[in-house]
């Protein structure tokens, strides 16, 4: 079945003022972001109809884009950001960056491709680095989670990753499979993680293996 199509919510006019307004505090226009506008959304859309989280749910009139919500606006922003830069209008990749950061608190580098199964819930403080995700990957992540570097290695995220609050995966990290990274948990350097919940801080972190339907439960993806 073909996805909804995406609305701006609670409509046009009020949506489009509100980010016209926050797009002035970094000195951008409308008309600035015009160009990747439409492929942002029709991107946004395909996304939103992968998440089965009631606040990315289709109503009778299509997939709603709110305004005033932080998840929403935070992938819209990354998605706008991350076409200015394929448009190599780095300038404006950047503003578009910095507003994400400056007004969520999400750092989500339009440099770094997420899957298209990508969800955020509460994202402030979340630091997204250069970690290679795999197209047919999912990825979940919440306050203050972090993937990132160490050495200058960064993980690899081939699987489905839900990040509760607080979770770090650094360094030399594979992700397969489902994995469930536990509030304030942190893999480093960790090698192949596969079908698991994290506890704990490297180097003494605990493992409980998770099952396919114990994990569709807990995911934000339809799958």
């Amino acid at each position: 079945m073909a996805a909804l199509p995406i609305y701006l919510h609670p409509d046009d006019g009020r949506f489009r003022r509100f980010l016209i307004a926050r797009l002035a505090t970094v000195g951008l226009a409308f008309e600035d972001i015009a160009p990747y506008w439409g492929a942002a959304l029709e991107r946004t859309q395909a996304r939103f109809a992968t998440i089965r989280n009631k606040y990315y749910a289709a109503d009778e009139a299509g997939t709603p884009l709110r305004a005033g919500h932080l998840g929403h606006t935070t992938l819209l922003l990354y998605e706008l950001a991350r076409r200015a830069w394929a448009a190599r209008d780095r300038h404006c990749a950047d503003l578009l960056f910095f507003l994400n950061v400056s007004g969520g608190g999400c750092n989500l580098l339009y440099e770094v491709e997420v899957p298209l199964m990508t969800f955020c819930d509460h994202p402030c403080g979340a630091v997204i680095g250069r970690g290679e995700f795999t197209p047919q990957a999912s990825f979940s992540f919440s306050t203050n989670c972090t993937v990132g570097n160490s050495r200058n290695i960064y993980p690899v995220v081939d699987g489905n990753l839900t990040m509760l609050p607080n979770a770090s995966v650094l360094g030399r990290t594979i992700i397969r499979g489902n994995v469930v990274m536990s509030n304030g948990s942190k893999l480093l350097d960790a090698g192949e993680i596969k079908d698991v919940v994290v506890y704990g801080t490297a180097p003494d972190n605990t493992f409980r293996t998770i099952t396919p339907a114990a994990y569709h439960e807990i995911s934000n993806f339809h799958h």
